[in-house]
């Protein structure tokens, strides 16, 4: 084989790579040992809006606004936040949203809003205070999955003009209290 035959094939090799690394697309605490299904994610259209983040220890604060225009495909959060006070709070307003959360160790108080058809949620706290709220409006054909593993538990689910949606929860210990509102 000469020369030019194996760089070529090193550098598709390595495209490879890094496409295999943009699929998998951060997280990670191995993905909590996956499930939730399988932490979502199927193609990325062009011209969605997209965003990767992964904190660990301290503070940890997050705060994402999507809104699709001009043909946007979807609107997509993948976030990893581990250790300490852990806060995400997110709105995404279009159709085709997806939205994957770990949080893992103490305060982990998570808030969405999200507005559109198609949207899909997965959630996972895995200790101390755990607080979730979701409040979806105008919405059909939702996916919604929060697991919490232990201490405080809450989960606040709003939803307003609702039509269609899947809705799972998963609280394993301690707290454990549910507030499900719904109304047109």
């Amino acid at each position: 084989m000469s020369m030019i035959s194996k760089q070529i094939i090193v550098l598709v090799f390595a495209g490879f790579l890094a496409l295999t690394g943009l699929s998998a697309q951060q997280l990670s605490l191995e993905d909590l040992l996956l499930e939730p299904s399988a932490l979502l994610q199927g193609e990325l259209g062009t011209g969605s809006n997209a965003a990767y983040q992964k904190t660990e220890g301290s503070s940890n604060t997050l705060s994402i606004n999507q809104l699709q225009q001009n043909g946007q495909q979807l609107n997509l959060v993948r976030t990893l936040q581990v250790g300490n006070d852990n806060k995400a709070f997110l709105e995404q307003i279009g159709s085709g949203n997806q939205l994957v959360l770990i949080q893992n160790g103490t305060a982990n108080v998570y808030s969405v809003v999200q507005e559109g058809i198609n949207n899909n949620t997965v959630a996972i706290q895995n200790g101390s205070n755990n607080i979730i709220t979701q409040e979806l409006m105008n919405a059909n054909g939702v996916y919604s999955e929060f697991i919490q593993n232990g201490n405080g538990n809450e989960i606040i689910h709003i939803t307003n003009g609702m039509v269609d949606q899947n809705f799972i929860i998963r609280q394993n210990g301690d707290g454990l209290k549910a507030t499900v509102i719904q109304s047109n």
